[in-house]
């Protein structure tokens, strides 16, 4: 009677513990199954997909069944310039050992063929001795060894981004040599222009055959103003008289740096009418700086209205601001002298610069001071616009030969002057009067005040013209 009665109080108990045991069993099994069947979807996956554009097949994982998808397009690899480089070579032909005595041959040096040959990209010294610097301009080199040929209309307004030392430098110099060889004119703002030889007003100060009426570049901010003023009146000039004009460019550095200073809008403003306006008639800029936030570089409108970049290394956060994504982060590893030509046309390339030292522009402004000393015959010493190169002074020897001689010390025909007798000169061939001069410069002044500029003003214009200037071509 007690066994029956123990019976029948544990029956429940043993229900409830098989009832347990029948559920965990078959949840488990239920996972195991699943598991099952994601494993032979995995596969069935993997066995049917096709490759993609690059060739690039999924990769299933046996441990866990799930699929790996191979980075896409061209893994980077190894250049010369890393301490791991190694040449990649294949061997053409075989080579088999046909019994255990004998060991297979090394393969001759000619059976090496590379698959990396490294390009040898030349330099501004090399273009400038075979004679390829010719009409228009080299704007880089592909990885190929291509140039990239192209105008200022390829460019129109451009920005040059990058941290020091990652050749934003060279890229200004190679450009502005190119173009002073085509007799285009440059007005240039440099605040630390005084910071030693890399800056670029002083590695652009040999081209003073080439700066607009002579203007040195300007460093103190009353010669940035004077420029400043400069470029305004000859763009509003240009939009109104529809002549052709050669390339004027006004070449900015540090702009980050001077956009922070009182004449920051300024300038913002003026680069805007330029890269909106100045492509129409013949006028552009060249600015450098190496932060592009929107806080630091005249905010994004400004940014966005330069219609090309040269972009160097620099760190991804700050290029993504000037290309996409993918670029951006391909910047970080630039070599000096690398960068990335955001063109007009929206196609971005990878270009490589040649090297342009300071000697290469001291080159090309014996050659720009040489024409100057053959040409200049307007009464201004620095009104005349050379006229492009051409294939003349390549093919005369005797002529090739003075300007080698010159190498290391520029023709000095043509004196350079400061933007403050530059803004007035640019005034007075402009068609002002001597009175519309002063009050331009200093505003409604009267008595001994007034005299005391107009002898201010003449004396500038006796300064910077030849001694046949007479009081009356000031009336």
């Amino acid at each position: 009677m007690e066994i029956i009665t123990a019976i029948v109080l544990l029956t429940p108990l043993i229900l409830a513990i098989a009832a347990f045991g029948a559920y965990f069993y078959q949840t488990n099994a239920n996972e195991s199954h699943k598991r099952h069947l994601e494993k032979l979807h995995a596969n069935a996956l993997v066995t049917t997909l096709q490759p993609d554009n690059n060739g690039n097949y999924p990769v299933r994982i046996l441990q866990t069944g799930a699929i790996l998808h191979p980075q896409a397009g061209n893994i980077l690899q190894p250049v010369p310039n890393t301490l791991h480089y190694s040449p990649h070579v294949i061997v053409k032909g075989s080579h088999s050992v046909t019994d255990g005595s004998q060991i297979a041959s090394l393969p001759t040096s000619n059976q090496f063929v590379s698959l990396q040959e490294p390009v040898k990209i030349p330099t501004f010294a090399d273009l400038l001795r075979t004679g390829e610097i010719e009409e228009g301009l080299i704007l880089g080199y592909k990885p190929s060894g291509e140039p990239i040929k192209g105008t200022w209309k390829d460019l129109y307004s451009s920005n040059v981004a990058g941290v020091s030392g990652s050749g934003k430098t060279t890229t200004v110099r190679f450009l502005a040599s190119q173009s002073a060889l085509q007799g285009a004119k440059f007005l240039i703002i440099d605040p630390h222009g005084d910071s030693g030889e890399e800056s670029l007003a002083s590695t652009l100060e040999p081209l003073n055959s080439s700066f607009f009426y002579g203007c040195k570049p300007a460093i103190a901010p009353d010669e940035i103003e004077a420029v400043l003023d400069i470029i305004s009146r000859e763009l509003q000039s240009r939009l109104h008289n529809r002549e052709n004009r050669n390339p004027l460019i006004l070449a900015i550095d540090e702009f980050t740096s001077l956009y922070r200073t009182s004449m920051g809008e300024l300038v913002a403003k003026l680069l805007q009418d330029i890269s909106q306006q100045g492509r129409k008639v013949n006028i552009f800029a060249l600015v450098v700086g190496q932060i592009w936030k929107g806080s630091t570089s005249g905010g994004t409108e400004l940014r966005d209205s330069f219609a090309s970049s040269f972009v160097h290394r620099m760190k991804a956060n700050q290029a993504r601001l000037l290309l996409p994504t993918e670029e951006a982060r391909a910047v970080q590893s630039f070599q000096a002298g690398e960068a990335f030509l955001y063109r007009t046309n929206g196609v971005i390339e990878l270009v490589k610069i040649p090297l342009t030292t300071s000697q290469d522009v001291i080159k090309v402004a014996s050659i720009a001071a040489f024409q100057a000393s053959n040409r200049l015959t307007s009464d201004f010493q620095t009104a005349e616009i050379l006229p492009p190169i051409n294939d003349n002074w390549k093919s005369n020897i005797s002529q090739l030969e003075v300007i080698n001689n010159q190498a290391s010390s520029p023709l000095q025909s043509v004196k350079a002057i400061s933007p403050d007798d530059a803004r007035v000169v640019s005034m007075f061939l402009d068609g002002k009067t001597i009175s519309d001069i002063v009050k331009a410069l200093h505003g409604e002044v009267a008595g001994r005040n007034l005299q005391a500029k107009n002898t201010e003003v003449q004396e500038v214009l006796r300064r910077n013209f030849k001694p046949s200037f007479d009081n009356n071509h000031c009336h």
